[in-house]
């Protein structure tokens, strides 16, 4: 049996390797030869980056599904992102978001730039500070439920956020 001190280490080292190695996506794309040198190391961990981050993510999520039905409801309803399912755009939250990395046929990583901070809600003090620019990376996944499509825009940030409260 997993101890919830264990858990939680696991759960809160998780969150940081994967904000930490998104994040560094930016600067890697930057620093990859223009040209796509075969010998730029930087090209080499760009072409592994998606798989090994989408590997990732899915045990972070399979992890908090297994917590959200042992530890109860934290965060479940929290909107971390857009369901798009029929035409038709709603909100996606945590618990739902869960599913969709879970069961999501694929996984893009979508490196946006935002002019506010991904995690401001207007009251937190995000927006007193210097910085215009924020990164804010979207995974956006896509699948099938019951023959139906469905597309999901999920705000990293804002996901890997409701774990680190709840673990740390």
């Amino acid at each position: 049996m997993i101890t919830s001190t264990i858990l939680s280490e696991v759960m809160t080292d998780q969150c940081w390797k994967l904000t930490a190695t998104l994040l560094s996506k930016y600067d890697f794309d930057d620093l990859s030869h223009p040209c796509g040198e075969y010998w730029c190391s930087f090209i080499q961990f760009a072409q592994r980056f998606d798989d090994i981050f989408a590997k990732e993510l899915i045990e972070l999520a399979v992890l908090a599904r297994v917590s959200l039905e042992v530890d109860g409801e934290f965060g479940a309803k929290q909107i971390v992102g857009k369901l798009i399912k029929n035409g038709n755009e709603s909100d996606l939250n945590f618990r739902e978001a869960c599913n969709k990395i879970i069961h999501a046929n694929s996984l893009e990583i979508k490196l946006e730039w935002s002019n506010s901070h991904p995690l401001d809600n207007g009251q937190n003090g995000y927006e007193e500070g210097d910085i215009v620019r924020f990164k804010n990376p979207i995974i956006m996944t896509q699948g099938t439920f019951r023959e139906v499509e469905w597309k999901a825009n999920i705000h990293f940030l804002k996901y890997v956020s409701i774990l680190q409260e709840k673990f740390s």
